[in-house]
């Protein structure tokens, strides 16, 4: 058939140096860059669910965080309406206070007022009887008996 076994020998031994070149410098390389890649695309898709996780264990907290605000917010707020509410209620008193204070002094101020009147008015009148004793009858008594009649008047107005 023709076959030059020096030819395939040669052959066969540069086919045999090529696969163990190829081995040595290209393929295992090339297959170690492989499972780097692998192992970095493992590592970074284990990072991302780690920083996902992390991410909806943050806003679970943030949440959290915000109910805990908005209660502690209400409680503020409930507190500082119960504050307002006793500071309404003690000027409301207060004020009753005043103005029951001011009512009793306005009634002692008129009865006052009225005693004085009262007393001016029964002055006037004691002084009206006695000029009109004393210019009606000082023709007809004496002193002792215009005396007598102005103490008998006088005596009928008190």
């Amino acid at each position: 058939l023709g076959i030059d076994y020096k030819l395939l020998i040669a052959q066969i031994i540069n086919f045999l140096l090529f696969l163990f070149l190829y081995k040595k410098f290209m393929s295992k390389p090339f297959l170690k860059f492989l499972k780097e890649e692998k192992s970095k695309e493992k590592k970074k898709e284990e990072t991302l669910k780690e920083l996902a996780e992390e991410k909806e264990r943050m806003q679970a907290q943030r949440l959290e965080f915000e109910k805990e605000l908005l209660t502690l917010r209400d409680k503020k707020m409930n507190e500082i309406k119960k504050e307002v509410e006793q500071v309404k209620e003690a000027m409301l008193k207060k004020a009753q206070e005043q103005v029951s204070e001011m009512k009793t002094k306005a009634k002692e101020e008129l009865l006052d007022e009225k005693a004085k009147m009262e007393a001016e008015l029964q002055k006037k009148m004691a002084q009206m009887v006695s000029n009109v004793i004393e210019s009606g009858l000082s023709d007809y008594l004496d002193e002792d008996a215009k005396k007598k009649v102005t103490r008998y008047a006088l005596g009928k107005l008190n």
